[in-house]
């Protein structure tokens, strides 16, 4: 009995598998996406930062970062 409902239950375990691995790539797909994302966003901001004249000063750089509407 058991080894019967092993041999009919197979294929839909491994579909059941098949669909699980999908969302679990996709899922990490779209976490990898956002986190990369959120780097080139920082990466432009850093930039832009830079090209600020305000030096070393946390004061000037805070102004400039509220006037963009960053902080």
């Amino acid at each position: 009995m058991t080894a019967w409902l092993i041999s009919q239950a197979w294929p839909y375990l491994l579909g059941l598998g098949a669909l699980v691995g999908v969302y679990w790539r996709g899922h990490h797909s779209g976490i990898v996406k956002a986190h990369r994302e959120t780097l080139e966003q920082y990466q432009k901001t850093r930039e832009r930062m830079d090209d600020v004249k305000v030096g070393n000063d946390p004061a000037v750089l805070r102004e400039w970062m509220r006037e963009r509407g960053k902080l």
